[in-house]
């Protein structure tokens, strides 16, 4: 039975208040409540209410708990943020992405016949899936034959387990024209389900904009034709703004899109994309060479934790900013487990895969492997190529030879359980993060994977344990 929750003035008052309010922006990046003390104490009263807890004090020591802290910062965030959201939001942007964004990425990717989208922020999925709608829909001449990838990330457990089962409520498709109701979903139990085969090629993982890296290749957040990020940043500060725009720059492929709510749109931000307007709304195009220095970020593990030594960034002359944009230094060779010449090629075979260019990077994952067979890290690099390529067979062939020659090469059973649960192998990706938590389990905190952005296990343990809890329910 829930306690009655205390006044906000009352928790403001509180001593550990402050400590609280610090905690919980320094975890999510809410900075929308900075100033916001009563409505910060209100939201936090009504779960303290709920959790029968006397004081600040007590929930701060929960909120700190390991994985029942985690839960718990969901069920808060869910509070915190305005978590609802419908099918084909904003028409003049899906208008935008229907006359021009989409047609101009089909004509640059008619080469090598590739769609990759993101949806950050994606809540419980409506937006990931309307693209996919439209791109099945309205361009399924055009995309006979092609990979298109839509990933949809959150930091909210319950919302990506909801947005994974697609099925949704009147009020998520109030916008939703009725041909497409019909046609796309079918009605059951009170709830509209979304067909299978407009569910085809989408995915959702956890990923939390402030603390985790992008791009990167590990975590499937590389080479994006189109970004959409939109009514997420609002909660942010002038900071974590700047750091989020310069990584999705950084994400986006050269002339890649980024699309961001229309509170959002404060041109300061933006300076290393093209403006453009559309009836509407407006959205940026990422130029070739930034045409001015954004802002670099200061969270994420790789500038608080960063990686062994990480130079630290110092502001560079415009003509260099591209490549200083593309990723910290990684660690030098003699911090690698697999052998001094791995670190030189893999660094290679990431830029490359930022650019998108799949073959060239697929060509050094096999030089890496024609070096030495017997090396797990060549095997590990060529499956997260060729899942990028939309060969995920074959990556899953080049995961198992790398986990068949070291049983404990945790990374590669983290990466197979992405891949399975992309292709809707859900048991088994369950079973992946399983090895990979019990392989972490055993292994200091702090022990960092110079192979993975600096990720140390602690971190890497948080990410599988959420995305197992988004597959198993938390």
């Amino acid at each position: 039975m829930s306690s009655q929750a205390p006044s906000p003035d009352a928790l403001v008052a509180d001593l550990c208040y402050r400590n609280l309010k610090d905690h919980v922006i320094e975890s999510t990046g809410l900075a929308y409540y900075l100033d916001k003390d009563l409505q910060l104490a209100e939201k936090v009263g009504k779960r303290l209410s709920e959790l029968n807890m006397p004081n600040c004090s007590a929930y701060l020591a929960r909120l700190r708990d390991g994985q029942a802290g985690e839960m718990e910062l969901d069920e808060l965030v869910a509070d915190l943020t305005i978590g609802e959201t419908y099918f084909f939001r904003h028409e003049e942007q899906f208008e935008a992405l229907r006359r021009t964004i989409l047609p101009d990425i089909i004509r640059k990717n008619a080469a090598r016949r590739q769609i990759r989208v993101w949806s950050a922020g994606c809540s419980t999925g409506a937006e990931a899936y309307s693209i996919g709608i439209m791109l099945r829909r309205e361009f399924a001449g055009l995309l006979a034959g092609w990979d298109v990838s839509i990933l949809g990330t959150d930091i909210n457990r319950k919302f990506l387990a909801q947005a994974r089962e697609g099925r949704f409520g009147d009020w998520a498709l109030r916008a939703t024209q009725e041909d497409i109701k019909g046609s796309c979903f079918s009605k059951s139990t009170g709830a509209w389900r979304l067909r299978d085969e407009y569910r085809d090629g989408i995915s959702f993982q956890y990923h939390n904009l402030v603390k985790h890296p992008y791009p990167s290749l590990l975590h499937n957040l590389t080479a994006f034709d189109l970004i959409l990020c939109r009514n997420v940043m609002i909660y942010f500060s002038r900071e974590v703004i700047g750091g989020c725009v310069t990584r999705f720059w950084t994400s986006l492929v050269d002339g890649g899109w980024l699309v961001v709510g229309h509170a959002e749109m404060n041109p300061e931000f933006f300076r290393a994309f093209h403006t453009v307007s559309f009836p509407g709304t407006a959205l940026f195009e990422r130029a070739e060479i930034a045409p001015e220095q954004p802002q670099l970020p200061s969270n994420g593990w790789m500038s608080e934790r960063a990686a062994p030594n990480a130079v630290p960034w110092q502001p560079p002359s415009l003509p260099d900013l591209p490549l200083l944009l593309r990723r910290q230094p990684m660690a030098p060779p003699d911090a690698w487990p697999y052998g001094q010449g791995a670190s030189a090629i893999t660094a290679q075979i990431r830029d490359l895969a930022d650019r998108a260019r799949w073959e060239e990077a697929a060509g050094l994952c096999r030089t890496l492997i024609d070096k030495n067979k017997l090396n797990p890290i060549g095997h590990f690099y060529y499956a997260l190529v060729l899942d990028q390529m939309g060969r995920a067979q074959e990556a899953e062939g080049a995961l198992n030879r790398a986990i068949y020659l070291d049983r404990d090469f945790v990374l590669a059973h983290y990466h197979k359980g992405l891949l399975l649960q992309k292709v809707k192998d859900l048991a088994g990706a369950a079973r992946c993060y399983r090895n990979a938590l019990n392989l972490l389990g055993a292994m200091s905190p702090g022990r960092r994977f110079s192979e993975a952005d600096g990720i140390a296990a602690a971190d890497l343990s948080e990410l599988a344990q959420m995305q197992l809890d988004i597959l198993e329910g938390p």
